[in-house]
């Protein structure tokens, strides 16, 4: 790319840098290409904010152009000796007043305004592309960590099941010990000793009885809270093996704009858009009634008429014998994304059509 802006611009020496996290949090602007450069300057291809001419144009935003600027700041070697551009054109790459990196072009020529406006819509492309890039990889991370939260919480609720039933056996054989207990008492009323000490058994039963109940609720609330909070992040919803809704989670039916009861027992054609292509959804069908994992971007319809773009996964769930006996969708809405890059698409098209 810079070496056809060099070129394009009729110019001598160019270079693109680009804004990275470095330690602490903080940022760097990081030298990721050039074309006929050979500075001391940027040796370790890093440049803070405030430093030099480039970091200085980080720091205010803004794009410096120079015809006068140090001697031996820049120096360009050809075969016939060197010599000092007396043009440059330092431009940031922004979108929406964030800088995400700095465009730098020196020549021996001036660079004409028309050259400069060109350089800096280039610079918002340059800016958007990169704002994108970093959208798309931070909504892949957290649909990752969705899903693995999802997987834990499904590990979780595995455990808690176990342990319920565990509590449950317990709690049946305290009632056994009680019963078993009462008879004791009714036999043994001959002896007062005897029935205290019946009594004190009683007691102490009772006791770990109760501490067995407050076991089960806080295993109870402990699981309801957990349920929520994975039903917080995601849209979830699940179907019988022939595609009808049976459950949907709150963020499913706040997305839709449906009631729970419009949604029950209804298929997830409810909500096709017409977006997709009937192919789209036969190749899901296909995949999923294979016992496959699919997963993709759907654009649904809510009940209103407005739409909503959804990062979609659905697994299907074997019953004892390896049958399908139902499907679990997760997604993530990521309707701004989509809308942002519609924009970037069509700024690029336009941009293309000016040259």
């Amino acid at each position: 790319m810079i070496y056809n802006l060099v070129k394009y611009l009729d110019s001598n020496q160019g270079s693109i840098f680009i804004v990275m996290e470095a330690e602490k949090n903080q940022e760097v602007l990081e030298l990721k290409a050039c074309y006929a450069w050979d500075r001391k300057k940027f040796k370790n291809m890093k440049v803070n904010i405030g430093e030099g001419l480039v970091g200085q144009a980080w720091q205010e935003n803004e794009t410096i152009y120079l015809s006068d600027f140090p001697e031996n700041y820049i120096e360009i070697t050809s075969g016939l000796g060197k010599a000092n551009p007396n043009n440059l054109l330092i431009v940031p790459l922004k979108l929406n007043d964030k800088t995400y990196g700095i465009i730098e072009i020196a020549s021996f020529k001036e660079f004409q305004q028309y050259q400069r406006d060109f350089i800096e819509k280039i610079g918002e492309s340059i800016a958007s592309t990169i704002s994108s890039v970093k959208i798309n990889s931070q909504t892949k991370k957290l649909l990752e960590e969705t899903q693995q939260q999802s997987e834990e919480m499904r590990a979780q609720e595995e455990e808690m099941r176990q342990n319920m039933e565990e509590m449950q056996a317990t709690q049946e054989e305290m009632t056994r010990k009680e019963i078993e207990t009462k008879k004791m008492l009714t036999d043994m009323k001959r002896s007062e000793e005897q029935a205290k000490a019946q009594e004190e058994k009683l007691k102490l039963t009772m006791e770990e009885m109760a501490n067995a109940q407050e076991e089960i609720l806080q295993y109870k609330e402990d699981s309801e809270i957990q349920r929520r909070t994975m039903h917080s992040m995601s849209i979830i919803s699940k179907t019988d093996s022939q595609g009808n809704i049976i459950y949907a989670n709150d963020q499913f039916i706040s997305f839709s704009k449906y009631s729970r009861e419009e949604i029950m027992g209804k298929n997830h054609r409810i909500l096709k858009s017409g977006h997709q292509a009937e192919a789209f959804y036969a190749e899901m069908w296909d995949t999923v009634s294979k016992g496959k994992i699919w997963r993709n971007e759907i654009k649904n319809k809510a009940k209103d008429g407005s739409y909503y773009w959804v990062d979609t996964v659905i697994s299907p769930v074997l019953d004892k014998h390896g049958k399908i006996k139902e499907y679990i969708g997760l997604g993530l809405v990521i309707t701004e994304k989509k809308i942002k890059q519609d924009i970037m698409a069509k700024e690029f098209e336009e941009l293309l059509k000016k040259k």
